[in-house]
This record gives structure tokens, sequence and C-alpha cells, in this order.
């Protein structure tokens, strides 16, 4: 799968993802197994902990998903605080899928202190899937755009 490299977003220093809002423009994400984290099925958002669609505190929800990208949003991913700026990824049209960790580190002081976020143009195991894969022949291309900002 092509992939931009992960993305640690942190919005205000020293605090805890758990205090921050996220909006995520899906409808959707990739459920996958909790002892290896494998892909099962592509399900909704709705009435789930993934659904960020609005901004919504993080809390203690663990997030080590890919979730697809609603049409019907802005392209882009906003973490939130409301006691400073919020830090804003922007991504083009060929990013179809956003891969999102609440960066848990077990016992560590660095536990949930940022959260990565991985644009991505196809979702996990997409070479059996075949979701959203991009095939390239020998000497093809693929790009995309993505942009970090500070916002209000």
């Amino acid at each position: 799968p092509i992939c931009f490299p992960v993305t640690i977003l942190v919005a205000g220093g020293g605090q805890k993802v758990d205090e921050l809002q996220l909006q995520l423009p899906s409808h959707r994400y990739l459920e996958v197994d909790k002892e290896r984290l494998l892909p099962i099925e592509v399900k909704s958002v709705e009435g789930t902990d993934f659904d960020f669609r609005k901004p919504k505190k993080i809390a203690n929800t663990f997030i080590d998903h890919a979730f697809r990208y609603s049409p019907d949003f802005d392209r882009q991913v906003s973490l939130i605080n409301n006691d400073g700026p919020a830090v804003i990824m922007k991504f083009d049209s060929e990013t179809k899928w956003i891969q999102i960790h609440t960066a848990d580190r077990t016992g560590g002081t660095d536990s949930r202190m940022a959260l990565a976020v991985e644009p991505m143009t196809c979702p996990p195991d997409a070479f059996n899937s075949k979701e959203d894969l991009i095939v390239l022949a020998p000497g093809q291309s693929h790009r995309f755009t993505c942009s970090i900002e500070v916002g209000e």
C-alpha cells in the first residue's frame, strides 16, 4: 500500500490525547481483532466510540484503526485543544483512508501524549482485499499530498 509516513499530532504540550477533541471525516472504520489488530470488516461509526464526525473528546478510547474518508466532509483531520490551538491535517483526493492511533504504551509516562495520523490510499491488507488498491506497472508512479496547519 502507498502511505504517507506516520505523522504525530500534538495539540498543546504535556497534555494526554484523552483531554483533546478529534474530528475525523469518516462514516466507516475498519474493525480489527483485539489480539493482532488484523482487519475483520468495514463498519459504520454510528453509535460507536469511533464516531468523530463532529468534534468529540477522545477520552479513554483506544484507537488503532483505519477510517474510510467520507466525501461529504472536508478533507481534514482536526485535533482540538480547548485551551490552545488546534492541529489540522489536510489531504488531497488521493487519500481514501486515514489510520489513527492514540499512541498507547503500557506503563509508559509518554503513553497517549500524541495522536498518530497516517493518510493512506488504501486500507490495511489491501493486497488481499483489493479495496482501493492501486496497482502500478514498472516505471509508473503515484502521489498524494497533505499538509499540517495550526488552527484556532
